[in-house]
C-alpha cells in the first residue's frame, strides 16, 4: 500500500537498502525482511545439519564445544539485530517521509516548483500512463465543460417555453403545466445521461506532460474552494431572480376571480416546480465539475511527481541482507 501519494520525500538508508516515497509497497518490504530473516535461520540450519551429517559418516560422536554455541549464539544475535535495525530504519524512514508531506497545492508548488523546472527534462522518454481526467488539464475548465454549458442552456429554454404555453394554457393551464414539466424532466435525465460517462481520459506520455508542462501547473493552482464559492454565488443569484419572479406571479393574480384565480394559482405552482428542478439541476451540475475540476488536479499532481523523481536516483543494494555472509554460516 501507498500513504498520502501527495509526498515527494525520497531517501535510502545505505545499510539496508529500504527505500520510502509515494510508491512504497510497505506488504512487499515486509515480506522481503521476513525472507531475509528465513534465508538467514535457513544458512544456520544446514550449516548444524552439514555438521552432524558429516561427523555420523565418519562414526563420530556429534558434540558441540563451547565455541561452537557461542558461533550459533552470535549468528542467531545476528539475526535479532537484523530485525531491530531493519525495524528502525523503517520506522525512521517513514517518520521523515511523512513530516516532509505537503498537503496545499500552494504550498507544493512553492515548494517544487523550481525542481520541476530543472527535472522535467529528465523525464523518462518511455513513459507512459493513463489518466482519467488529462483531457481537462489539456483543455482547460472552461473548455471542458462547454458542451455541458450548452445543454443547460438547452434546459433552459424548454423551460422558457414551457412557461409560455403553461402561461397561455386558459382553462388547461394544470395539463399544459404537467406536460411541460414532463418535458423538462426528460431533457434534465438525458443531460445527465449523456454526461454521466464523459470522457476526459487520455494516454499521456512524456511528449504530452512536456507540451502541457505549464498547465499542468495551473491545474495544480487551481483553488477549488474558491471555484465551489463561485458556483454558489452563481447559484445563490438564479434563486434569488426565480423567488422573486415567483412573488411578483403570484401577487398580479391575487385580485383574479374564479376561474381565472385557480389557473393562475396552477401557473404559480408550475414555476414553483420549475424553480425546484432548476435548484437541483444546478446542484447536480456543480458536484459534477466540482468531482472533475478535483480528478484533474490529482492527476496534475501525479504527474508533477512524475516528473519530480524523473532524475535517476543512486543504486541500492537489491536486499536487506548482505547475502556474502551466508558463507560463514556453512562452516561452523
Amino acid at each position: 500500500m501507498a500513504f498520502f501519494a501527495e509526498s515527494t520525500y525520497e531517501e535510502s538508508y545505505q545499510d539496508l537498502g529500504i527505500k520510502v516515497n509515494d510508491y512504497t509497497d510497505f506488504d512487499m518490504l515486509a515480506l522481503e525482511a521476513c525472507n531475509t530473516v528465513q534465508e538467514m535461520d535457513n544458512a544456520i540450519m544446514q550449516g548444524i545439519g552439514r555438521y552432524e551429517l558429516a561427523q555420523v559418516r565418519e562414526g563420530a560422536e556429534v558434540v558441540y564445544t563451547e565455541g561452537m554455541m557461542d558461533t550459533i549464539k552470535s549468528k542467531i544475535e545476528k539475526i535479532w539485530n537484523f530485525i531491530k535495525n531493519w525495524v528502525k530504519n523503517v520506522w525512521n524512514k517513514f517518520i521523515g517521509w511523512l513530516e516532509s508531506y505537503v498537503r496545499g497545492d500552494k504550498a507544493f508548488l512553492t515548494k517544487y516548483k523550481k525542481k520541476l523546472d530543472e527535472n522535467l527534462v529528465y523525464l523518462d522518454k518511455d513513459y507512459e500512463k493513463t489518466f482519467k481526467y488529462a483531457k481537462i488539464i489539456k483543455d482547460g475548465i472552461e473548455s471542458s465543460f462547454k458542451e455541458l454549458e450548452q445543454a443547460g442552456s438547452a434546459i433552459s429554454s424548454k423551460a422558457s417555453a414551457g412557461r409560455s404555453a403553461v402561461k397561455t394554457a386558459g382553462e388547461k393551464t394544470s395539463e399544459a403545466a404537467s406536460k411541460a414539466l414532463e418535458e423538462i424532466d426528460d431533457e434534465i435525465d438525458n443531460v445527465k445521461e449523456k454526461f454521466k460517462d464523459a470522457e476526459f481520459e487520455e494516454e499521456v506520455n512524456a511528449g504530452w506532460i512536456k507540451s502541457n508542462f505549464s498547465k499542468i501547473i495551473d491545474m495544480i493552482g487551481q483553488d477549488v474552494s474558491k471555484i465551489k464559492r463561485q458556483y454558489d454565488k452563481n447559484f445563490k443569484a438564479l434563486e434569488k431572480d426565480a423567488n422573486e419572479n415567483i412573488k411578483a406571479i403570484s401577487d398580479a393574480g391575487k385580485d383574479l376571480d374564479q376561474p381565472g384565480k385557480s389557473n393562475h394559482n396552477a401557473y404559480v405552482n408550475f414555476m414553483k416546480s420549475v424553480a425546484s428542478k432548476a435548484s437541483k439541476y444546478h446542484t447536480w451540475v456543480s458536484s459534477y465539475e466540482i468531482k472533475a475540476i478535483k480528478g484533474a488536479k490529482s492527476d496534475a499532481r501525479a504527474m508533477a511527481r512524475a516528473i519530480l523523481t524523473a532524475k535517476p536516483n543512486p543504486k541500492y543494494n537489491e536486499s536487506a541482507f548482505d547475502h556474502n555472509d551466508f558463507e560463514a554460516y556453512f562452516n561452523i
